[in-house]
């Protein structure tokens, strides 16, 4: 019983202690050395302890109804090495300064969007210097322009062109946090950012509900004022009745003419999530009446009622992970924190489809809970290049959160920001499962 009390404790803290406390233990020297040893790291026979079988198709086998354009041609940008994408050891000396800039001080969950040579970082909870005081905002985002290692403050801008102070919308009641956002496919320079909508209903720390997510359309005007403009939003759909919201939008990755959403469902007493996949056909993806959502191997469903789990949440995947096309072969790749706060690896599983099956995580990264310091959110930057040593360089980024918990952990953080940043590693493409 005390485990399981300890369990959800733990969860609930992964998820709103992040608006309270948020930690980086190690200096930048430190990372570096990490990073080459787990560069040089094979954990190519090392499985999880709970394979859990998944379907091997996610309905796919039903000709679509909607037709869909092809994918925009994107010419790739040939850059010299002085506008080279900032190396991992670069990464995290940019992240371990005493400020990142003037007001950024730290934030989490780290997705990423390269566009044009320009990275823009968007983060969830973000905390911030307002004069001489704090604050907590609930979504940001930073910019890098092509050629620069200097992050900068990016500008948000709403449906009607106003001027915002966070990056999704907030209010007493209603907030949210970013969890994954994919280019769109047919549309230039359009994203679609998926979040978590939270209810607030006091002032107290757990005075928070996850009452379900909704997909935001944005828009990126890169320059001297780097602005992010939303242009609508829509909500996902929900199981009626229900005792857990499924948050769909835990990861996003578009194959064909679809989008597929990953969901994820609270289970009591379980650090993991149960996983969901929704389609959703390009062309109509803002009118979600036309998703369906896998149910059995390979029968699809209209009826969100009728979604079955694709990963039981005995396999402890998070709230948070990335799965991404496999850059060395056919299928795609999962990226997640196995359990949190609380587990030791970033893992990694191989799927012939977006629903797999994933039934077997390979521990990638090493990062055990050190003390009073929790690891979690690790999300996947296929999209930034990076190089590991040896024969084959290729390597994948990989960013992880931490966290801080404990007594006074809100004054360490404010006293020492520069614990609350992302960790940078990277893994040679060799070391990733393949199918």
């Amino acid at each position: 019983m005390f485990m399981l009390v300890v369990y959800n404790l733990l969860m609930k803290s992964v998820m709103y202690l992040r608006v309270r406390f948020a930690v980086r233990a190690f200096v930048a020297t430190l990372f570096a050395v990490i990073i080459g040893v787990v560069g040089s790291l094979d954990f190519a026979d090392a499985t999880m302890r709970s394979p859990i079988p998944a379907p091997t198709t996610a309905g796919t086998t039903t000709a679509d109804p909607n037709a869909c354009p092809p994918p925009l041609d994107k010419k790739p940008r040939v850059r010299s090495k002085q506008h080279a994408t900032p190396t991992v050891k670069q990464w995290n000396t940019i992240f371990s300064q005493p400020t990142v800039t003037r007001t950024w001080l730290g934030g989490d969950v780290n997705l990423s969007i390269s566009a044009d040579g320009d990275i823009w970082w968007l983060y969830g909870d973000t905390l911030m210097r307002s004069g001489s005081e704090h604050e907590l905002l609930t979504s940001t985002a930073l910019y890098v322009a092509r050629g620069t290692h200097t992050p900068r403050n990016v500008s948000y801008r709403d449906e009607n062109g106003v001027d915002t102070p966070t990056l999704l919308p907030s209010t007493l009641t209603e907030k949210y946090w970013p969890s994954s956002v994919i280019p769109h496919p047919t549309e230039r320079n359009r994203y679609l950012l998926a979040a978590s909508r939270i209810n607030t209903y006091g002032v107290g720390m757990w005075d928070f509900q996850l009452v379900g997510s909704t997909v935001f359309d944005i828009s990126l005007t890169p320059g001297d004022n780097p602005t992010i403009t939303r242009h609508g939003a829509y909500r996902t759909p929900q199981p009626t009745p229900h005792t857990a919201p499924i948050q769909w939008g835990s990861a996003m990755v578009a194959e064909g003419n679809s989008i597929y959403l990953y969901g994820t469902q609270e289970v009591l007493g379980s650090v993991g999530k149960d996983v969901y996949l929704a389609r959703a056909p390009i062309p109509t993806i803002r009118d979600t009446t036309t998703w369906t959502f896998l149910s059995a191997d390979p029968h699809t469903t209209p009826n969100v009622n009728n979604a079955k789990p694709i990963i039981d949440a005995s396999n402890g995947l998070p709230h948070t992970f990335s799965v991404i096309p496999h850059p060395e072969q056919d299928g795609f790749l999962m990226v997640a924190k196995e359990n949190e706060g609380i587990g030791d690896h970033v893992v990694a599983a191989a799927g012939l489809s977006p629903a797999g099956p994933w039934d077997t995580f390979t521990p990638i990264i090493n990062t055990p809970p050190r003390g009073n310091i929790w690891s979690y959110m690790a999300i996947a930057h296929p999209d930034l290049p990076t190089r590991a040593p040896g024969r084959n360089k290729k390597a994948l980024l990989i960013t992880v959160s931490e966290n801080i918990v404990g007594e006074n952990s809100w004054q360490t953080l404010t006293q020492n920001p520069d614990l609350y940043r992302p960790r940078f590693f990277k893994v040679a493409y060799r070391n990733l499962p393949r199918n």
